[in-house]
Order: structure tokens, then C-alpha cells, then sequence
């Protein structure tokens, strides 16, 4: 299960050049967070583009294999 945070005041961010999940409407994608924004992969190119409107984050939990 994912385990969404709400982006308000006080909320805990991630760390500074780290993948995560961001949700944006009724969208949720994998995403980026540097220098206090986040941005989501543009899957044709793998470009980055700014999302200013990202209402959650979550950590991106993905098996280890083990």
C-alpha cells in the first residue's frame, strides 16, 4: 500500500534529488523532487517538466528482490 503525504505546511518533504511518486489531480505518476519542486518523467523523451500542482508525494518503495 502506498502511503500518501499531503503537501500542506509543516509536512515532511523528501530528501533533495530523490525519486518519488507525486499525485496531481486525479493523476499519479513517478516523479522528481529538487530544490523544493516537483517535476514527472516524460515518458517519450525522459525529460523532466515542472508540476506545480502536485497535492501528495510518496516514498517510492519498490522491492528489493530478496
Amino acid at each position: 500500500m502506498i502511503e500518501w503525504i499531503k503537501i500542506e505546511d509543516g509536512c515532511k518533504l523528501p530528501v533533495n534529488h530523490s525519486s518519488v511518486l507525486i499525485a496531481h489531480g486525479a493523476i499519479w505518476e513517478e516523479g522528481y523532487f529538487a530544490n523544493g519542486k516537483f517535476a514527472a518523467y516524460c515518458p517519450d523523451d525522459g525529460d523532466l517538466y515542472n508540476v506545480p500542482s502536485v497535492t501528495h508525494w510518496a516514498f517510492v518503495n519498490l522491492p528489493d528482490g530478496n
